[in-house]
């Protein structure tokens, strides 16, 4: 399914799943956009997880994994990366909100996002997207350089 967005910061992208096809140029931007761990292979095509990509006309130009814990009522916001031109223009913004449509769609109750404590931007979307910082893992990013924390977000999307 493909859903047309307006953007935060006046840009629009369509969002749609991603598919097999889609996955060389997800693997290049996500060289791009996380530079430290290019030498991780990327968990986009697995049975627990879903990749949205954002578009702008044909080219991709963002990507977002989510996956779901056992049982899935808890979403796990994985990987996600804007291509650094279309930074800014709300393509982030667009990309999570469609997620977290997703995970509520699939009867999740709570989504769990990661991020280093240094990420800024990942920080000010989360919490303009409602979750609230739930828990910090000292070092939980050891493969950054140099290591970071790792900051752990939760937000409920049902009723308790």
């Amino acid at each position: 399914r493909g859903v047309q967005h307006g953007g935060v910061g006046g840009a629009e992208a369509m969002i749609r799943q991603a598919t097999i096809r889609d996955e060389p140029v997800i693997a290049a931007l996500y060289r791009v956009c996380h530079p430290t761990w290019s030498d991780r292979p990327p968990k986009f095509y697995t049975s627990e997880n879903t990749t949205l990509v954002a578009l702008d006309g044909e080219e991709i130009i963002g990507y977002a994994v989510l996956g779901f814990a056992a049982g899935g009522d808890h979403a796990i916001l994985h990987d996600s990366g804007v291509a650094p031109a279309k930074r800014g223009k709300g393509i982030a913004w667009q990309l999570h909100e469609e997620r977290l449509k997703v995970a509520t769609e699939r009867g999740a109750e709570f989504a769990i996002g990661f991020t280093w404590a240094d990420n800024t931007v990942m920080v000010s979307l989360l919490e303009r997207l409602g979750f609230r910082h739930s828990l910090t893992h000292p070092n939980g990013f050891p493969e950054n350089d140099p290591p970071a924390d790792a900051l752990v977000w939760v937000k409920r999307l049902r009723p308790a």
